[in-house]
């Protein structure tokens, strides 16, 4: 996870938020680094989920399914 960082959120943005502005947020993921791919195709696929119980939860059941297919020249 990084460390805190100022962002700005654009008016209606995701999870519900109507009314931007200043805010802090944070990065968390998965990432990789790869050495240069050789030339082909690549898929990539993956899912991930955020499930939230809590009251004043804006969006409280999050999924995402999404495939990308990188093409390596």
């Amino acid at each position: 996870m990084s460390s805190m960082l100022a962002s700005t959120t654009p008016n209606n943005a995701i999870f519900g938020v109507i009314k931007g502005g200043p805010s802090k947020a944070v990065a968390d993921g998965s990432y990789i680094i790869t050495k240069p791919l050789a030339k082909g195709t690549y898929p990539i696929h993956f899912k991930s989920s955020l499930l939230c119980q809590e009251a004043d939860c804006l969006e409280p059941n999050f999924a995402q399914d999404i495939k990308y297919t990188i093409i390596a020249q």
